[in-house]
């Protein structure tokens, strides 16, 4: 008889200590995810009080420049992405039929986020 209550207990504490681990992971889950929702805002806002000619990684116009760096927020390793693309307006046609010869009209930044 004692032997079946043994089984159970073992049973429920198995299923316990399982929740328990799946809450844990769930809230360190939740925490790196903050985190790095707060590093793409950082980076987000920065970029807004950057003027025109300081949005630069590269002197390449006319294509588009990409930089890779690594930030650790709470012993967390995030990887941030900063994408320019230089655009040529199409109201001042576009290429060679540029009617000002100027094929880098205006920037696009996008900064991509990933949690891990």
């Amino acid at each position: 008889m004692y032997r079946r209550y043994r089984a159970h207990a073992l049973f429920l504490f198995v299923a316990l200590f399982g929740v328990l681990k799946a809450s844990l992971s769930l809230s360190a889950l939740a925490k790196a995810k903050a985190a790095g929702v707060e590093l793409a805002n950082t980076a987000d806002g920065i970029s807004t009080r950057l003027s025109y000619d300081s949005l630069v990684l590269s002197r390449h116009p006319g294509g588009s420049d990409f930089a890779k760096r690594q930030s650790t927020v709470d012993g967390i390793v995030y990887g941030v992405r900063t994408f320019i693309e230089y655009v040529d307006a199409p109201a001042d046609g576009l290429g060679a039929s540029d009617t000002n010869h100027i094929t880098t009209d205006y920037k696009t930044l996008k900064l991509p986020s990933r949690i891990p």
